[in-house]
């Protein structure tokens, strides 16, 4: 197994993405993507990042997190060390733990059917704890991040995640998807409206899942 090495960061840019397990639909639906997008808020507050950008697809997400510091947070900067394979671990546990006590994903032992209403088969599971919830499988035990090196590296990487929903084929158009950070960029015109149409052949070129 490849050992990864992830290092300690502070005042960086960061990408991330992370995938369902042999990308089952776990996030299927208005409940998981809203449980999802919960939880992104809530590790950012806690943690004391910003929110960049995000996209939430049916078997996957993608985000970029601000790791300068963010006045909400309950950590003082001098205190902050980060390490996004913490924020990560984080974020995939609790989704897994309260996608569970929803009763949208019942024990089992082929995880195999998204979370919008159908329920896999019975999980063997001893007890509900941090390791009993990673037996589940709900996720990928890896995840891509990248560091952003300069301001066309960000434009690059917020327009690939923004174009998600049209490279997948859930919309035309990134402003037809709600769930992504595009209205908001949209809003504060950074992107016309039909952006997405055409020119967007370096994105086709992207790959981060």
């Amino acid at each position: 197994m490849t050992n990864i090495r992830r290092f300690h960061l502070k005042n960086a840019t960061v990408f991330m993405t992370a995938v369902c397990q042999s990308r089952n639909r776990y996030l299927a639906g208005h409940e998981a993507k809203t449980l999802l997008m919960d939880i992104l808020t809530e590790v950012s507050l806690e943690k004391g990042f910003s929110i960049i950008g995000y996209v939430l697809m049916d078997d996957h997400f993608h985000w970029m997190i601000d790791l300068s510091g963010n006045p909400s947070g309950t950590l003082t900067y001098k205190e902050k060390s980060w390490n996004v394979s913490e924020i990560m671990q984080s974020v995939k546990l609790r989704f897994t733990r309260r996608l569970i006590k929803s009763g949208k994903l019942q024990t089992g032992t082929n995880p195999s059917c998204h979370a919008s209403g159908v329920t896999p088969p019975k999980m063997k599971m001893a007890l509900i704890d941090s390791k009993a919830y990673f037996r589940i499988n709900v996720w990928q035990r890896r995840f891509w991040d990248h560091i952003i090196r300069d301001q066309e590296d960000f434009n690059r990487h917020l327009d690939y995640l923004h174009y998600n929903p049209v490279k997948h084929g859930y919309t035309i158009l990134p402003k037809e998807y709600p769930w992504s950070s595009f209205e908001r960029y949209y809003a504060e015109k950074y992107y016309p409206a039909n952006w997405g149409e055409t020119g967007l052949e370096y994105i086709k070129e992207m790959e981060f899942e």
